[in-house]
């Protein structure tokens, strides 16, 4: 069976090229997500897709966000990195409205002859000399191929589980249990009677509910953080589709507050203490307020879904995600107001904000 990978390509010039030598390991590999989603961008444009190209040529969009995930990092730490492609001339940033910002990928400069290379291409180099030396055997090279599959040991690669309570696994450590389960029975002879006795495998210690409610668990404390994910864990009780619905629930009560804060970004876009501010207000990675008075509303939620059976709310997921909205926007109000030192000094702009996200009024 063929496994598909895929492979991050670094350009050598920037490993050897003196101009970037000031560019940190984490800029480098940014860069290269930048180039590889580039060629796409281009791709598009070349077959009549007008989106990612303008007069001054192809952009791509890529978040901070996306790159945090990726390479596990802060999103400061990002931004310093897109700070230190920008100063070396290889991206230009330009912001683009509520879309996010237009990345420019910039070609990078070749590494002056006269410069010795710290790296060399050694591989090329060596594929086709043996290519060259094989090329008069040519019956033999796939018999060779297959031995070498066939010889080669498994690498005893170590893999971390959190899901086991943090114990590390080999690869051969996983076929070789791999290999006992697909046994459906173990055969044991008593002394007694001698008769041979078929006794069930034993269960696994983790069902794939658990697994996938791990994996949801991984996504959802990035972005509203590990209070809030406990909060739901408890709501759902050990269920991965009740604790993915409200997850969807909050992310979808998210937008619906960010379409509004669109409006004030469009109404107040010369004044850019507040367009700026109100644009961060909605990411959770900005807005601090955003985790704790989420953390707060789902407490609040528990306890309503402890008494939904004795209370009178007919709807009760929809009374939770006009809770969750609601709360989300208030706690985006306050963040406005915070982050502008006071902004509510200029009434006309307070009560501006204050309607705009106020959807009792609504």
């Amino acid at each position: 069976m063929t496994t598909k990978k895929a492979f991050l390509p670094i350009n050598s010039d920037l490993l050897n090229n003196p101009k970037y030598e000031k560019l940190s390991l984490l800029a480098i590999n940014v860069y290269s997500l930048y180039a590889d989603r580039s060629k796409c961008s281009a791709h598009h444009a070349q077959n009549g897709d007008s989106r990612f190209i303008d007069s001054k040529g192809v952009f791509i969009y890529y978040s901070n966000e996306e790159i945090r995930g990726i390479f596990h990092v802060a999103e400061r730490t990002v931004t310093k990195a897109r700070k230190e492609l920008a100063d070396a001339g290889l991206i230009e940033v330009v912001r683009n409205g509520m879309l996010g910002y237009k990345i420019y990928v910039k070609s990078v400069e070749q590494t002056p002859e006269d410069i010795q290379w710290k790296f060399k291409p050694y591989i090329k180099k060596t594929f086709e000399k043996a290519a060259k030396s094989q090329s008069n055997q040519p019956n033999t090279i796939g018999q060779n191929v297959d031995n070498v599959i066939e010889e080669t040991p498994i690498p005893s690669v170590m893999l971390n589980n959190e899901g086991n309570g943090g114990k590390k696994h080999t690869i051969s450590d996983y076929q070789s249990s791999k290999s006992q389960l697909n046994n459906t029975s173990e055969t044991n002879v008593t002394r007694e009677t001698g008769k041979v006795e078929q006794s069930s495998p034993a269960a696994p210690s983790q069902t794939f509910e658990d697994l996938a409610l791990e994996g949801l668990k991984d996504r959802a404390v990035r972005t509203v953080g590990m209070g809030a994910w406990s909060k739901i864990s408890m709501i759902a009780q050990g269920s991965y589709e009740k604790a993915n619905d409200l997850l969807v629930d909050i992310y979808k009560a998210k937008k619906q507050v960010a379409n509004r804060v669109r409006s004030i970004c469009k109404q107040y876009w010369d004044l850019p203490e507040i367009s700026d501010v109100a644009y961060d207000s909605v990411f959770f990675e900005k807005n601090h307020l955003l985790a704790k008075g989420l953390e707060s509303a789902l407490i609040r939620i528990i306890e309503i879904h402890y008494k939904s059976e004795r209370s009178e709310i007919k709807n009760l997921k929809g009374f939770m995600y006009t809770f969750l909205r609601n709360s989300i926007s208030q706690n985006v109000e306050l963040y406005i107001e915070e982050q502008t030192n006071g902004y509510h000094c200029l009434h006309d702009v307070a009560q501006y904000v204050h309607n705009t996200l106020n959807f009792r009024a609504a």
